[in-house]
């Protein structure tokens, strides 16, 4: 006769009505596994156990990047609907003046941007006063200057 324990009926019969309730918890299966390898004694090894970590650790692994791949999505998705708020928001305006102030304003605020500025190559003076009513969105600058900073910003990027 042996001096432990025997299972409850109770407990029995909700094991045998839900199996999938031991299977899916990962300490009990560790726990039985252990107690398996137990009684098996010291002199034999058992590759089902060995493999059974493996294929947790690799699971895991899994999961993680699952989750870091879902949380890029969403990252993904929200940074969408942020650029096609804004652009919604460049389309509203009737006027050219109108587009400035949201572009410096509401569009600056949907893209979480401190400063917008829409650069205008002119040879018109920029102390033109209808320019500097716009100053804070609005720069003037020489023909050529967008394909000259393009130029330099390019060379640097490749390291020149």
């Amino acid at each position: 006769m042996s001096s432990k324990p025997a299972m409850t009926d109770r407990l029995r019969e909700s094991i045998i009505a839900q199996p999938d309730v031991i299977l899916e918890d990962r300490d009990l299966m560790r726990a039985l596994i252990a107690a398996n390898d137990r009684a098996m004694g010291g002199n034999i090894v058992d590759l089902r156990g060995i493999a059974m970590e493996r294929l947790e650790a690799r699971l895991s692994r899994l999961e993680d990047t699952h989750r870091a791949v879902i949380a890029a999505a969403y990252d993904n998705l929200s940074g969408t609907n942020q650029v096609h708020r804004a652009i919604l928001r460049m389309l509203d305006p009737t006027g050219f003046e109108e587009f400035l102030r949201d572009l410096g304003g509401e569009v600056a605020d949907i893209l979480r941007v401190d400063r917008m500025r829409l650069v205008l190559e002119s040879a018109q003076d920029a102390d033109d006063p209808a320019f500097r009513r716009l100053d804070g969105v609005l720069s003037i600058a020489v023909p050529g200057f967008v394909a000259e900073y393009r130029r330099r910003a390019g060379g640097a990027a490749r390291g020149r």
